[in-house]
C-alpha cells in the first residue's frame, strides 16, 4: 500500500527523491541554494512538510523542462497567493526556452548539413585521385597527395 506523498505531514528525503525523481545530491543541493527548507527532527534528519514537497516538485519540473536554477529561483520568489503571476511567468520561461532550442537545433541542422556536403566532397575527390593513380599507374604517389589534401581540408574545418 502506498501513500501519497501529498498527504503525508512530513516526508524524508528518500521519500521526495523516490516520489518526484530526484537525487538526495539534488535535493541537498537545492536546500544548500537556499530553494527548499525542510526542518530537522530530532535526530537531525531532514523532513519535508507539504509546502517543501510542493515546491520539490515544481522545481523538479522545471529542471526536467530545462530551466536552469537562476530562473527557477526567479519563479518561486514570487509571491502571490493565488499563483496567478507564477503561473504566467513559468508558461514565459518555458515558452523561451523552447525558443531558445529551436535556434539551437536549426544551427546544428545547418551544421550538419554542411559536413554531409563537405564529406560528399571529399568521396568525390577520393574517387577522382584514385580513378587517376590506376589509371597513371602511380597510385602511391596520388593516395599520398590525397591524403595531405585531406589532412588539409580537416584542419580547415576545424579553424
Amino acid at each position: 500500500m502506498s501513500v501519497d506523498i501529498a498527504t503525508e505531514i512530513e516526508c524524508t528525503i528518500a521519500n521526495v527523491c523516490r516520489r518526484f525523481g530526484l537525487t538526495a545530491r539534488a535535493v541537498r543541493h537545492y536546500e544548500h541554494q537556499g530553494l527548499v527548507h525542510p526542518h530537522r527532527d530530532g535526530q537531525n534528519r531532514r523532513r519535508f512538510g507539504r509546502d517543501a514537497c510542493d515546491r520539490l516538485q515544481l522545481i523538479a519540473r522545471l529542471r526536467q523542462a530545462g530551466l536552469g536554477l537562476r530562473e527557477i529561483r526567479a519563479l518561486l520568489e514570487v509571491d502571490d497567493p493565488p499563483g496567478e503571476q507564477r503561473v504566467w511567468m513559468i508558461v514565459e520561461a518555458i515558452t523561451a526556452r523552447l525558443a531558445r532550442l529551436d535556434a539551437e537545433s536549426a544551427q546544428a541542422r545547418t551544421l550538419l548539413s554542411e559536413l554531409q556536403v563537405a564529406r560528399f566532397e571529399r568521396e568525390q575527390l577520393a574517387d577522382l585521385v584514385q580513378g587517376d593513380a590506376c589509371r597513371l599507374g602511380r597510385s602511391d604517389e596520388l593516395l599520398e597527395l590525397f591524403d595531405d589534401q585531406q589532412l588539409h581540408l580537416a584542419a580547415s574545418e576545424t579553424h
